[in-house]
């Protein structure tokens, strides 16, 4: 029982105590910038992005894996050489696009 009383009165000095307080202006700086931000029209959803990565990921799955159909049985083999190198060729000139497009903003 003695326990409650002392944490009754732990609770009392925590809210009776003086608090720290805010600069004058800090709450109003706060609320300006808050609803500054919320005027801002929302951000497109990346949905060419998006397209462009499952490219990008199809043409490298279809570059590593080739299916060859001789004589009607399925074999999976790995790419030539030359395959994968045009398939990472075509990734790095997607990439530096795409980066110098976010560069020239």
């Amino acid at each position: 029982m003695s326990d409650e009383r002392d944490i009754d009165q732990l609770v009392d000095q925590v809210l009776s105590a003086p608090g720290i307080e805010p600069r004058p202006h800090f709450a109003a700086r706060v609320m300006f910038a808050v609803r500054r931000e919320a005027e801002l029209p929302p951000l497109p959803f990346p949905l060419r992005r998006i397209a462009a990565a499952v490219v990008l990921l199809l043409a490298g799955l279809v570059g590593a894996v080739v299916v060859n159909v001789p004589d009607g049985a399925v074999r999976v083999t790995a790419a030539p050489p030359a395959v994968m190198a045009s398939v990472a060729s075509f990734v790095v000139a997607a990439i530096s696009v795409g980066l110098h497009r976010r560069l020239a903003r």
